[in-house]
Formats: C-alpha cells, sequence, structure tokens
C-alpha cells in the first residue's frame, strides 16, 4: 500500500500532509505537535512522512498513513482546487 499522505494529531488538533503539499492543520498546534510540524515542514514527502511517524510513536500521537483511496475519497485537492477557479473564471464570479 503506498502512501498519499499522513496525519498526526494530538486529540485536539490534526495535522495533515499530502504528497503534494506542505500540510494544513484544524487549528493552532502547540507543544510536541507543532514541534513535528516544524520538523517536517522543509523535508521531501518521503522523509517528512519517516519523520513525522517515528516522532509521533515517540511522543505518543496519534500517527494515520493515509492512501490512494482516502485520496480518491478527498476528490483530489489539487483538481478540485483548479475546478472551482475555471468555474468561478467562467462564471464571472
Amino acid at each position: 500500500m503506498k502512501s498519499y499522505g499522513f496525519k498526526v494529531s494530538d486529540g485536539k488538533v490534526t495535522f495533515t500532509r499530502w504528497f503534494s503539499n506542505n500540510g494544513t492543520t484544524d487549528g493552532i498546534a502547540t507543544g510536541k505537535l507543532h514541534d513535528i510540524i516544524s520538523g517536517q515542514h522543509y523535508r521531501v514527502y518521503h522523509q517528512a512522512y519517516a519523520y513525522a511517524k517515528s516522532a509521533a510513536l515517540k511522543y505518543n500521537l496519534k500517527f494515520e498513513t493515509l492512501t490512494e483511496e482516502d485520496w480518491k475519497q478527498l476528490g483530489n485537492p489539487i483538481k478540485v482546487f483548479f475546478n472551482k477557479l475555471i468555474s468561478k473564471i467562467k462564471g464571472g464570479k
């Protein structure tokens, strides 16, 4: 099973990174989660994945691998972005 992304959570805030971006959070990360986000930020995806997984296990945070199926369910965020952009241009909004 190939990794398309990963999630790290401290139970309050979740950080999600896909292979094609630098990641997003659903809140303001603090403590060890913030440290993990900072530590993986400038790494290429496969290095960031390994670092985040290792650090999450070390600090007892939840780590989840995201797969191609997760990517398809999301609707490919890059494609969704461009579709919204194109529809706004065509719609004149």
